[in-house]
């Protein structure tokens, strides 16, 4: 309605000037300029103003997820990778969000992707891996992304902004066992085996107070930790992480009592048969991470229940090809 108004008030200003051009005298001409510029600016301000909230998230047939938030720094560079306020963003156009996982020697769960600090700490020579540090060290390091910088953050926080939500939102947990066999079985961590167990304790801590638990995934290959998570969060869903090609991964999925699959979109041998195969078995089906048009399209013609995508517009891309009748 506003800009109805303000258009039809550009028209009769600009129409009263024709009409009576002639009879204007200076005063009245620069009085009517000044009216019709006003308008043209508060109309320009108004359209230009518009919050990308109102764009997004749209309610497709596919769950889209921010990834590492609000999107890998290679591609959406706002805010740094992996931090509350890349989440905050990410949700803005994205219906949920994926962040990756570690857990301190404190116990604590991190929000944290890279082995190897120095890849992103502001010191660049500070090489450390976060399982390896107390929570006091952690809360000191900086976190660097160009000219930008912030801190790491804790799961909680995330958690704690997921609960302020009404009805909550989906959510994503890379769990990160890729810091090399001789960190993971560091004197101080015990091995793979122990660190899983204890952060699957952690997490079941960590969660009992969410009242929608379904809408919540962790992403991992490995059948003890996916029993123990089952068994103590009944309502999260684990989600096989296996490089091997996707009918295999199908297979995996479904031999091993896992709740989906997480997988690339590109993965050998992967098709929209192979993939209704997989949800018709009950499996999400979590495709990452296609970052430009083509690839999102591509994607998203595949029909997984979910995209994982560094790109905040993936759903506004796929609204044109979203058929609700499914024909």
């Amino acid at each position: 309605m506003i800009y109805k108004s303000l258009f039809f008030i550009l028209v009769q200003q600009l129409k009263n000037w024709y009409l009576n051009r002639n009879a204007f005298c200076s005063g009245n001409y620069l009085k009517h300029i000044a009216i019709v510029s006003g308008v043209l600016l508060i109309f320009i301000f108004n359209q230009c103003k518009k919050d990308p909230v109102t764009l997004a998230p749209l309610n497709l047939d596919v769950i889209f997820l921010g990834h590492k938030g609000g999107g890998n720094n290679l591609f959406n560079n706002i805010h740094v990778e992996n931090t509350l306020p890349s989440v905050q963003d990410g949700l803005r156009t994205m219906n949920g969000v994926e962040v990756d996982i570690q857990m301190s020697l404190d116990g604590t769960i991190w929000i944290y992707h890279n082995a190897d600090l120095g890849e992103t700490s502001c010191n660049a020579n500070y090489h450390h891996c976060l399982i390896l540090l107390k929570d006091s060290v952690i809360e000191k390091i900086q976190i660097c992304s160009g000219g930008m910088h912030d801190r790491i953050y804790k799961l909680k926080e995330v958690v704690d902004f997921w609960n302020s939500k009404n009805e909550g939102f989906p959510i994503s947990l890379h769990i990160k066992t890729d810091m090399g066999r001789d960190t993971l079985n560091h004197p101080l961590i015990g091995g793979q085996s122990a660190y899983l167990n204890k952060l699957a304790d952690k997490l079941a801590i960590l969660f009992p107070s969410i009242q929608t638990e379904d809408r919540i995934y962790v992403e991992i290959f490995d059948g003890d930790f996916r029993d123990k998570v089952h068994a103590t969060i009944p309502k999260m869903s684990v989600c096989l992480l296996k490089e091997a090609t996707f009918p295999q991964q199908v297979d995996s999925a479904i031999d091993g009592g896992y709740d989906g699959i997480s997988s690339g979109f590109d993965c050998e041998l992967i098709s929209t048969a192979e993939v209704k195969r997989a949800r018709d078995s009950g499996l999400a089906v979590h495709l990452w991470t296609p970052d430009t048009k083509v690839e999102i399209i591509q994607a998203y013609n595949l029909k997984p229940s979910h995209i994982q995508t560094d790109n905040m517009y993936g759903a506004i891309i796929c609204q044109p090809y979203y058929n609700p009748s499914g024909n």
